[in-house]
């Protein structure tokens, strides 16, 4: 990435400007290997290593392992998370299940309740470790769903996308990081920090936030 950052180091950077503490969830296993070496080096990170497939296993395992009623899920993608956003998201859940926003992909995060995570693994319905993004089955017929919108830019198929899942994304990504220190902008990056460079000279990929495409 651009300034000689890693992604993971550059994800983090946004989420230390959290009041929440940050836990790495590393896969187990030679496929983690890499990522745990390198989030040991981080400062003020705390580390936890679960089931590589199990994905909503190893949050659910790390929220038990620091006694967390909710926690904040974050993906690995998406190294613009908005760290003010979050801190706004995560005080507007209270008795919610799961709560979610219109922020942009990449920018964006989802509160959920470890118990409901525990009951999508249990729910023989369920056949996905994306289970938040299949709303199906009987744990989301009962579930309480909370939407809080924050987005400062517009969800539609303009909607800039910063996910990084392939080599165009990262060269994307590095193109902005250039740019934002070109306009001296300085970190934490925000959502309005992106809109004002994509509204200049827009992103190579957009679409809509993947939240509210599940629930028009």
């Amino acid at each position: 990435m651009g300034g000689g950052l890693t992604p993971l180091e550059l994800l983090v950077s946004q989420l230390q400007h959290s009041r929440f503490p940050t836990v790495i969830c590393c896969p187990e296993g030679k496929e983690g290997d890499l990522i745990y070496e390198a989030a040991v080096q981080l400062d003020e990170c705390n580390v936890f290593r679960g089931p590589l497939e199990g994905v909503v296993e190893r949050m659910v395992l790390a929220a038990n392992e620091f006694d967390a009623k909710s926690f904040i899920r974050v993906t690995g993608d998406d190294l613009f998370i908005d760290p003010f956003r979050l801190d706004r998201l995560a005080a507007s859940h209270a008795e919610a299940d799961y709560t979610f926003s219109d922020l942009p992909k990449g920018t964006e995060s989802v509160v959920v309740k470890t118990d409901f995570a525990q009951q999508l693994i249990d729910d023989p319905a369920e056949d996905s470790s994306e289970y938040w993004d299949k709303r199906r089955g009987k744990a989301w017929e009962r579930a309480s769903v909370q939407f809080v919108p924050l987005s400062s830019v517009t969800a539609d198929e303009h909607t800039f996308a910063l996910e990084l899942d392939t080599p165009d994304d990262a060269r994307t990504i590095r193109d902005i990081l250039i740019r934002l220190k070109e306009a001296e902008m300085e970190p934490p990056f925000t959502v309005e920090n992106l809109a004002e460079l994509h509204n200049e000279r827009p992103f190579p990929k957009c679409k809509p936030p993947v939240d509210i495409e599940l629930n028009q």
